[in-house]
């Protein structure tokens, strides 16, 4: 959603533009074809889980380095329309690397916010 807005696009049709002051990711699902972080040691069949998930939830994704599956790909990740993120992490979980990812990622990409 903070994407469709930054780009412009209309999330209500027939409505005034939505103003977005923020995002807030709890515990992101978050992935991506090359392995970081603790990801790297996790269980192999943990991972394949993960993996497989997404596939289920979209099956017409292009790859696991979908800006879907992985936004921190994402070419226009600087146009993210609102003016502030927040992304918690939870210290044990398997993905919590993927959501440090996505704030550097954002972070590094130009955004205004």
């Amino acid at each position: 959603m903070g994407m469709r807005i930054g780009l412009g696009q209309d999330l209500v049709p027939f409505n005034d533009r939505v103003k977005l002051a923020g995002i807030v990711l709890i515990h992101p699902y978050f992935w991506g074809e090359t392995l970081i972080g603790g990801e790297v040691v996790a269980d192999v069949k943990e991972r394949n889980i993960l993996e497989k998930l997404w596939w289920v939830m979209n099956p017409s994704l292009s790859g696991l380095d979908d800006p879907l599956v992985n936004p921190g790909t994402y070419p226009n990740l600087s146009k993210l329309g609102c003016g502030r993120v927040l992304v918690f992490v939870a210290e044990k979980d398997l993905l919590r690397d993927r959501g440090w990812y996505y704030y550097e990622a954002v972070g590094k990409s130009g955004w205004k916010g």
